[in-house]
């Protein structure tokens, strides 16, 4: 099976990206250039601490860098012309997306099995950009998690594959959140593309389509950030 890998060139994806193309054999990877801009701040108060919690933690059996052996290519977007003419030639199976802009129709039929996103969030009930502390911010702490499911033209609307929760220890820290789901994403899919590829496929359900949020605001980041603390010293 010929897979290929949208995203974008940041420490958690690279972790996931090596991790993947460790056991599967990846036709391509393509980074997305160009990014998403706000009307205010979407600064983290805690990006330095997240950035060096990855450093030292994903990185321990796998390279910081992704492996030569990749074909990698930069497009603006995967809904551009270059990626199109591209990924065409390639003629992979199926697409892994992670961290990517909104894909739209035109793309989805360059891929038979189809594209698989990682949603890092209960699509259920949170759908759209930081979906893994939106929750927080409504003292909804068992609802934070990985979603994968298949692409469609909706925002996270797509047939769920997969949906599970984290599991909270005593040393957590909101810094930590994306380390934890991003492993958690990677095991989810390693799972998934085995069944895929033993031919048994995977079964997907319904997604009845949580609310759709945006990036949350610098300031709300940091009343999350003083929330989890909370829950943690309180429940853990």
């Amino acid at each position: 099976m010929r897979i290929v890998i949208l995203s974008t060139d940041t420490l958690h994806h690279i972790y996931f990206i090596n991790s993947i193309a460790s056991e599967f054999d990846i036709a391509a990877v393509y980074y997305e250039t160009d990014s998403a801009s706000f009307p205010y701040d979407v600064t983290s108060p805690y990006a330095q601490k997240e950035e060096g919690f990855e450093r030292k933690n994903f990185f321990r059996n796998t390279p910081r860098s992704l492996s030569g052996k990749l074909n990698v290519f930069r497009v603006p977007s995967v809904n551009s012309k270059q990626f199109m003419l591209s990924a065409g030639r390639i003629e992979a199976d199926i697409a892994i997306v992670f961290g990517c802009g909104r894909i739209k129709p035109h793309v989805f039929g360059l891929f038979r099995e189809g594209l698989i996103n990682i949603h890092r969030g209960l699509a259920t009930h949170y759908r759209g950009l930081d979906c893994d502390i939106w929750p927080i911010f409504h003292d909804d702490f068992q609802n934070i998690g990985v979603t994968l499911h298949y692409v469609d033209e909706g925002l996270d609307t797509g047939d769920i594959i997969a949906m599970r929760k984290i599991e909270y220890s005593a040393d957590d820290k909101i810094y930590k959140l994306r380390h934890k789901t991003t492993v958690m994403a990677t095991d989810m899919m390693k799972e998934a593309l085995r069944k895929i590829i033993a031919g048994g496929g995977v079964k997907s359900g319904i997604n009845g389509g949580g609310r759709y949020y945006c990036a949350m605001p610098s300031a709300l980041k940091s009343l999350c950030q003083r929330k989890f603390d909370a829950y943690i010293k309180k429940k853990v």
